[in-house]
This record gives C-alpha cells, structure tokens and sequence, in this order.
C-alpha cells in the first residue's frame, strides 16, 4: 500500500511541476523579466528576438564577454542579442566587441531597446553607466 501510495505522490508532483511550467511559459518574456528576483532586485534581460521576445537571461553585474553564455534556447548570447531591457535606476551599455569596446547601444534606465541598433546581434559585453 505504501508503494502505491508513494508512487501516486510522485505522481500527482511531476503534474503539478508540468502545469506549472506551462503556466510559466504563458507570461511574456518582458513580463518574466519585469518580475525575477535578483539579489538586490537589479538587472538587465537581454532577448534572443526582438520587441523582448523569445528566450532571455539576465546580469545584474558587468559582463566582459558574453562567450559561454547561452540562452535558455541553446543559442550563445554573444553575438545573439536582440532586444534589451534595464529594470534599474542607472544606465546600462551593451558593446559590440568584448571588454566595453566598439560601437555601443544605451539602455535607459527602466526601459529597453525592442530592437538593439548598434550592437543587434553583435554584442560581446555590457557595463553600467
């Protein structure tokens, strides 16, 4: 009785982590960035697609080089990027080559890009203002 039991718990768990999930995958990507917690509730979400769609992770520190960073996707975010979104106070750049260097796109401080123009999937760093 209790193997079935036990067996019927794991069960009922793996449903509800499914809907969940499913639930999660409904909200818009910009509304998910908008809401995650990070340690002192700052951070820049950078987007695979355009108008903050698809896929995105997010930095609240200054990258140097995107390389071995990788979308939920699987598609690196060095020279991948989109779209930006900055929930904080204070500016944030995001750079076409690696260590700040090279053409660069300001995002406003809360507030983004929908469609980065200088570094549009050309990016390789980020750093705040």
């Amino acid at each position: 009785m209790r193997r079935i039991i036990s067996t019927l718990s794991v069960g009922a768990l793996a449903l509800l982590g499914t809907v969940a999930t499913t639930g999660t995958a409904q909200a818009a990507p910009l509304d998910d960035c908008k809401a995650t917690n990070v340690p002192i509730g700052l951070h820049l979400c950078l987007f695979y697609n355009s108008n903050y769609g698809g896929s995105w992770v997010q930095t609240a520190y200054n990258v140097s080089n995107f390389s071995g960073w990788v979308f939920p996707n699987g598609q690196p975010v060095k020279n991948n990027t989109a779209s930006a979104y900055n929930t904080t106070a204070s500016c944030g750049r995001l750079y076409y080559n690696s260590n700040y260097a090279g053409p660069s796109d300001l995002i406003p401080a809360r507030s983004g890009l929908s469609r980065l123009v200088n570094t549009y999937n050309d990016n390789a760093s980020f750093a705040w203002c």
